[in-house]
């Protein structure tokens, strides 16, 4: 949970406008959503094994890399590991590489669907009815050219 922790909060930090992936949860909701898998079904089994085999795949990288684990580098030093395996993620090769991208969108999903991500970050106010729309005038967007069929009226 610890290393959890530690890597949502390198992708996305506490700054000025947002208190980060520790201050949403996303950590703790990602390890509730992992828990509610039913291991007698063998792809929920698998998941939750790949995602136990990609967390300890990080922090060998980072010990391979740094000669400590995740837990006990500096900011910077877990900064540098992750780097490593985003630079391969469009070719990942690598358990971390392949890891790196479910562990980012998992991440960017709970950050985005707590209260922190929608509400202060994003400045999402609920739906709400709109008096009037204050937008693009559909007077001044370009005709589309639609593709023309039996029951389709040319425009």
């Amino acid at each position: 949970m610890a290393l959890l922790d530690e890597l949502t909060e390198t992708l996305i930090p506490a700054d000025e406008h947002s208190g980060g992936a520790r201050a949403a949860g996303v950590a703790p909701t990602l390890d509730a959503w992992l828990s509610e898998f039913d291991p007698t079904i063998p792809e929920l089994r698998e998941a939750m094994e790949r995602w136990k085999a990609g967390l300890a795949s990080i922090d060998r990288l980072s010990r391979d890399t740094l000669g400590k684990g995740l837990l006990e580098a500096s900011a910077d030093e877990r900064i540098d590991v992750l780097q490593k395996v985003a630079a391969a993620e469009h070719d990942p090769k690598t358990e971390a590489e392949r890891f790196f991208t479910r562990l980012k969108e998992s991440t960017v999903w709970a950050y985005y669907t707590s209260r922190l991500g929608i509400h202060d970050e994003l400045e999402y106010e609920g739906n709400v009815a709109l008096g009037e729309f204050v937008g693009t005038d559909v007077a001044t967007l370009p005709r589309i050219n639609r593709p023309q069929g039996p029951d389709r009226p040319k425009t």
